[in-house]
């Protein structure tokens, strides 16, 4: 009866956003209600509370016990992670205010099917990552803004029903990819954390 209540209320408030509010503030709300059904049903179908959680964390719920440096290294090794698996070629890599991250290649005014796919994972794979870990997704709406931005950038017109689907398909990836390779992704997590070399975080994956 919950997962009805999630799928259906999720429905609705989705399309209420696109219907009701501005563009851009309308979108973004209907991905995090397109969002809430795959999480609860890949993260939190043993814990339902997690997904109350990931919503109340995107309204700005202060999180307790979760320092904001080992919140973000763990997003920041999520995207690495997945972008990699997902055949993304690493750009750059940088540390600010000692978190380490990852900057992928890609040609952003002309994203090719296949790229909007791979990004799709990659964008949400942090969110998923600090649901799966922390109960809550606090890095929510700047994941799902780059998202957004996917989505346009795509050479190929990308409607409001696919990219719900999109959204879906890829935080489910996200979390699959997360859990099927959970201690290597953990590795990733500490070599972020010791700001090790992008090289190091490669060879951890390949390993």
């Amino acid at each position: 009866m919950a997962t009805i209540y999630v799928l259906g209320g999720s429905t609705v408030a989705g399309i209420a956003s696109l219907a009701l509010l501005p563009p851009n503030i309308g979108a973004t709300l209907c991905y995090v209600f397109a969002l809430l059904p795959i999480l609860f049903l890949s993260v939190g179908s043993s814990a339902p509370g997690y997904i109350a959680n990931a919503i109340s964390s995107v309204r700005g719920d202060v999180d307790d016990g979760v320092t904001p440096q080992e919140r973000i290294c763990r997003h920041e090794a999520a995207h690495f992670c997945c972008g990699y698996w997902c055949g993304l070629p690493i750009k750059g890599y940088s540390v600010e205010n000692g978190i380490a991250k990852v900057e992928f290649g890609v040609n952003t005014q002309q994203l090719t099917a296949t790229e909007v796919a791979a990004l799709s994972v990659t964008a949400l794979s942090g969110l998923v990552a600090e649901a799966q870990t922390f109960g809550k997704a606090v890095g929510a709406e700047s994941d799902l803004l780059t998202l957004e931005m996917v989505f346009r950038q795509s050479a190929d017109f990308i409607g409001a029903a696919a990219q719900q689907d999109l959204t879906r398909w890829g935080a489910l990836n996200a979390a699959l990819l997360l859990k099927e390779h959970n201690a290597k992704y953990e590795q990733v997590v500490q070599a972020f954390a010791s700001q090790q070399s992008v090289e190091d975080c490669v060879a951890i994956l390949e390993s």
